[in-house]
């Protein structure tokens, strides 16, 4: 509930706020990068424009998970470590704001202490969201995507046995410091 009182903040804000703002090119942006499952993946991010369209994104994710049923005896819980790169491009560049399109990829595990049932996966699609940047704070890029995610099970613990879904349609948000 915190969750979604803080975003309609943070929307509005971007709403009422005023332009001005240039969007950075070529250079690097660190910060959050949070997904929206079940619960909420958060991660580190790092983002890079090339040119005011091109931009590459790399993100580490980590979630605490159960699994149902039980894949060890007695353990049912782990933790998900997750990899994601991402290509984006921007076919509309305002002043203060950038809508763009890209491709995700990515390669999680699940990690269950004790067990020797450990499960990893692959997961890629598209994606399309916008970054934002307030006049005042020009440095900070706040971000909202909408994607959807395919996952390809390798090995171990079937992705539908999961108390989350990396299946099917997510919602990012995040925050990036521009250096």
């Amino acid at each position: 509930m915190k969750l979604k009182a803080l975003f309609a903040v943070v929307f509005a804000l971007v709403l009422a706020a005023p332009a001005g703002a240039e969007v950075p090119s070529g250079q690097l942006g660190v910060g959050y990068q949070g997904m929206f499952l079940d619960n909420i993946m958060n991660g580190a991010s790092a983002r890079y424009w090339l040119s005011d369209n091109l931009a590459l994104e790399g993100d580490i994710f980590h979630l605490y998970a159960e699994a149902t049923p039980s894949p060890v005896a007695g353990i049912n819980h782990g933790h998900v470590l997750s990899f994601m790169g991402k290509a984006l491009y921007a076919p509309v560049v305002k002043s203060n704001s950038r809508f763009y399109l890209g491709a995700q990829f990515g390669y999680a595990a699940l990690l269950i202490p004790g067990g020797n049932n450990n499960g990893n996966l692959i997961n890629a699609g598209p994606l399309m969201g916008a970054e934002y940047h307030f006049s005042e704070i020009p440095e900070l890029g706040f971000n909202f995507e909408v994607g959807y995610l395919w996952n390809y099970a390798f090995q171990g613990v079937d992705p539908a046995d999961l108390d989350i879904h990396l299946l099917g349609v997510n919602v990012a948000f995040g925050v990036h410091y521009y250096f």
